[in-house]
């Protein structure tokens, strides 16, 4: 009986070898039938499937090809079905082939139109591109072209029950008005300093003008604070450098830190006598500042609260002060007198180093606890030293004994008096 191709590959599917002594039996079942000797017996007498089998040398078993012999001698018609077979695969192979080698088409898009920009990611690129306020990088200004003079350019929130406003003026004039009653927000600069203000005017009924409130206001040249103000924020005006005055009102009792540091053009400036105290880096800076009246209520000046200030020729220490911190007239190089008063007990290190033109000083006997760092180095100006009533350079306090250090690195002391004449 005569076996088709198809036939003979479904019955080869599963082989199961076993090995007896020195020869191996091949079992061909069916897939998925049961394993029954009768049909066995009847599959192999039907079908006579045999493999030539050798042994070797060692005694085990090994199959030489395993080739297939019908006895009906139906090789070489398989063969035959085989090979027509592949010869009807051959143009859907060749097909295959020239697909994989084509480069794949670019899909056109039906439109050639461009879309319209999204104005959500415009605007997101733009903030993105703003430079942040506290690395010193400006802003963009905003040009207020078409704007007519008196007219309300931008408005908004700063405070609780405070509004701002931007008013235009002539040539590109730009005042700020803020009004309302209570305290300012903090970080307010925020909102205005793109549009440039030149001036400041602060209605009554404002109490407090908050930390940093105009900071980097670099066109802001003057500022109308009312009697209402109690307080005034750190670095309120820091980075104003056109401004050029300031009235600080009476209500105000501390000027905190570097509420004007790096105001290079401001020139004077009047301190209440309510004031108690001023912080550290509060006219850091301040090159242009001339003159500064310290009301008698002042109690301590902070570190570096001078320092910078190149142009301080007139300087007034007032009775109860007690305490100069470190660097506080450092660099002060027009600065030519210094009266410090009885009462004070510590002046910090560097105070007054690098005043080239300090010709006269007077140091108070209450100053004794001073270690080994200078006060007055690179004065080259302080050539004498001597009891107070002297006529020296440096005139002094002690009666008796001199604390160490006292002189230390005055570099262009030459004399020095211990007695009274």
């Amino acid at each position: 009986m005569k076996m088709s191709l198809k036939f003979k590959r479904f019955f080869s599917n599963l082989l199961i070898v076993s090995m007896l002594g020195s020869s191996l039996e091949l079992h061909v079942f069916a897939a998925g039938e049961a394993e029954d000797p009768v049909l066995q017996g009847e599959k192999e007498a039907d079908y006579n499937v045999l493999y030539e089998v050798t042994e070797t040398e060692e005694g085990e078993a090994a199959e030489e090809g395993l080739i297939a012999k019908d006895t009906y001698e139906e090789e070489p018609a398989l063969r035959e079905i085989e090979k027509e077979e592949e010869q009807e695969a051959e143009p859907e192979r060749q097909q295959e082939e020239q697909r994989d080698e084509e480069p794949e088409a670019q899909i056109e898009p039906l439109y050639e139109e461009e879309l319209p920009a999204d104005p959500q990611e415009d605007e997101r690129d733009e903030m993105s591109e703003e430079a942040d306020p506290d690395q010193g990088e400006e802003e963009p200004e905003v040009l207020l072209a078409g704007y007519a003079p008196g007219e309300t350019v931008a408005s908004g929130w700063c405070g609780f029950n405070l509004r701002w406003k931007i008013i235009a003026g002539e040539n590109e004039k730009r005042t700020l008005i803020i009004s309302g009653t209570g305290e300012m927000t903090d970080n307010a600069y925020s909102e205005w300093k793109s549009y440039s203000v030149s001036e400041a005017q602060i209605d009554p009924g404002v109490e407090t003008i908050g930390e940093s409130a105009f900071k980097k206001c670099s066109q802001l040249k003057s500022v109308t604070i009312p009697d209402s103000v109690t307080d005034i924020g750190i670095e309120a005006f820091s980075g104003c450098s056109s401004l050029e005055s300031v009235t600080i009102p009476d209500g105000v009792t501390n000027i905190r830190n570097s509420v004007f540091r790096d105001c290079s053009s401001l020139k004077s400036i009047a301190i209440p006598d309510g004031v108690t105290s001023i912080g550290e880096y509060v006219f850091y800076e301040c090159s242009s500042l001339e003159g500064v009246t310290i009301p008698e209520g002042v109690t301590g000046i902070g570190r570096n609260a001078f320092y910078g200030c190149s142009s301080l020729e007139d300087l007034t220490i007032p009775e109860g002060m007690t305490d100069i911190g470190y660097e506080a007239f450092y660099g002060c190089s027009s600065l030519k007198s210094v009266m410090i008063p009885e009462g004070v007990t510590s002046i910090g290190w560097h105070a007054f180093d690098n005043c080239s033109n300090l010709e006269y000083v007077v140091l108070p006997r209450s100053w004794q606890e001073i270690d080994y760092y200078s006060r007055f180095n690179n004065c080259s100006k302080l050539l004498t030293a001597g009891p107070a009533g002297g006529e020296y350079n440096i005139e002094f306090g002690w009666d008796e004994n001199i604390p160490a250090y006292a002189f230390y690195n005055c570099s262009s002391l030459g004399t020095v008096r211990f007695q009274r004449e």
